[in-house]
């Protein structure tokens, strides 16, 4: 009975720690620590660390705190990359009191946290597996039970008032207890995918990249940041420039790049990633492969493609997609994840010196583990004009497949682009012309998309000179399939490259490839 009632004291008490706790955290986060390389200009860590005051939230608003940092498994290190605010994200909810990182064994990796709460990013937890968890809970709480037992006299109540205090306090605890059971449940399903995502992740890049890096000619501009053509190290490449306000896209982007198994000739090749500067004029940088050719979309503004030209972009291209899409075991310890890019057409295409293609910006990527997709916290839902029927229509299945489905339907709209402007398969070449531009202008809305693409299910002119010749035949059919008004019905990324590639055998021309 003794220890039953002190077992109730403990309880009332760490209910009511608790419940404390979780008022304060829940509040409205306005300040949070801040940590940035470019600030440890003084003898100790201790200088590279400040609070950042977040901004003002609002209806559509709600402010988090975040950690960007690097771990070693071989070496129990930890490197600490960035630390701020973090704007609205429904992963970042419910996660109250500190920033918690469940991780697995592994190389070197990129790790990325947030919490509610002011300042609630200043300590880190690393979660081991949960049956080592376990263990270590069951045998604190032996522990604490041999501690009950031999508590002294002085703990013995016997005041009927107080009797009823606590078990009124039990009542509360009791409650409260349920809450956190319900968070706790919640938190652990969170941070499940969050020990796959960070099971694939890559080798971290480096914070700051060695030699100098020069700005040359500004080559592109959009929502998210600017493209620059520099040299780093003599060497030319392309950098992508981040401002504050677009933060959240670089550390999606930047994350999505570095799982393991995604590099491939058809994907662009992203060197490695860097942050600028500090306060409200630091930026994140992107630095990758430069194809001084730029995007197909710019290329073919002025220019046209012969028959091997529009071969191999389109079989480069559904080769790239195909890897992008597809889920395989890397190696025993590797899984690569499927990928859907979000965000397919010509502008996100880069034509190489060589003609073949890679596939560029993956700010709009959704990632499928095993056990799920990796949310997106940018919501971005990629560019109208490229949207598929049911993503017009606004009756999207939030699965693999749908998502994948929609990547495909948008590669038809670019093959179709690429084949307008091909000279074998035109006898007039005409001007360049986005998808649905001669139906619906060069800014449709989405009402007109909707109605022309869902109500009267009208799709790209294929003109009958493109069905005379066998290859372009083969092209136009996939074309098709791609941008069939039923999902499921489309065809695959690696069908559509699986049936380009055979006719590598069967065409002198594709044979050069």
């Amino acid at each position: 009975m003794r220890s039953y009632i002190v077992t109730i004291l403990l309880l009332a008490n760490f209910a009511l720690c608790e419940s404390g706790e979780l008022t304060r955290a829940f509040g409205d986060t306005t300040e949070c620590q801040s940590y940035s390389p470019s600030n440890c200009t003084g003898k100790t860590t201790a200088d590279c660390f400040g609070t950042e005051y977040c901004a003002e939230p609002g209806p559509e608003r709600r402010n988090h705190c975040f950690n960007l940092w690097e771990y070693d498994s071989n070496t129990g290190e930890t490197s600490v990359m960035m630390k701020g605010c973090f704007g609205t994200n429904p992963d970042c909810v419910n996660k109250p009191f500190h920033c918690t990182q469940r991780m697995k064994g592994g190389n070197r990796r990129l790790f990325f946290c947030c919490c509610n709460g002011n300042n609630c990013n200043t300590n880190l937890s690393y979660l081991s597996y949960l049956e080592q968890e376990n263990d270590s809970f069951l045998k604190n709480k032996a522990k604490e039970h041999e501690e009950i037992k031999y508590l002294p006299e002085a703990f013995v109540i016997t005041n009927p008032m107080l009797l009823i205090i606590i078990f009124g306090t039990l009542v509360i605890s009791l409650f409260f207890s349920l809450v956190c059971c319900y968070f706790c449940y919640k938190n652990i399903k969170e941070e499940k995918v969050v020990t796959i995502k960070e099971a694939h992740r890559g080798s971290m890049r480096p914070t700051y990249i060695p030699g100098n890096i020069e700005f040359h000619e500004l080559k592109d501009q959009g929502r998210f940041g600017k493209v620059w053509r520099g040299t780093w190290n003599s060497v030319e490449v392309a950098i992508k420039v981040f401002q504050m306000k677009d933060r959240e896209s670089w550390i999606h982007e930047a994350s999505t790049l570095d799982i393991k198994g995604i590099k491939h000739p058809n994907i662009l090749n992203v060197i490695c990633s860097e942050i600028k500067g500090s306060g409200p004029d630091q930026q994140f940088w992107m630095i990758s492969d430069y194809h001084y050719r730029g995007s197909l979309y710019d290329y073919m503004q002025a220019d046209v493609f012969t028959w091997t030209e529009t071969f191999k972009i389109a079989l480069t291209f559904f080769r790239g997609l195909q890897h992008l899409h597809e889920q395989k075991n890397i190696d025993p310890s590797c899984f690569k994840p499927s990928i859907a890019h979000g965000d397919i057409k010509s502008k996100n295409i880069l034509l190489k010196a060589d003609t073949s293609v890679c596939i560029a910006d993956f700010g709009s990527a959704q990632v499928f583990f095993k056990d799920g997709p990796m949310e997106n916290p940018l919501g971005r839902k990629g560019t109208s004009r490229y949207m598929s029927p049911e993503m017009l229509e606004g009756a999207v299945v939030f699965t693999r497949q749908s998502f994948l489905s929609m990547d495909v339907y948008a590669s038809g709209l670019v093959l179709w682009e690429v084949l307008t402007r091909s000279a074998g398969a035109n006898e007039h070449i005409p001007q360049y012309m986005a998808p649905y531009e001669d139906l619906l202008g060069s800014r449709p809305t989405l009402i007109q998309l909707r109605d022309c693409v869902v109500g009267k299910n009208l799709r790209p002119h294929i003109p009958y000179s493109w069905r005379k010749s066998p290859g372009y035949a083969i092209m136009c059919n996939i074309m098709e399939e791609c941008w069939d008004k039923d999902a499921d019905a489309r065809i695959t990324a690696s069908c559509a490259y699986n049936r380009l590639d055979a006719m590598t055998n069967k065409t002198k021309s594709a044979s050069q490839l």
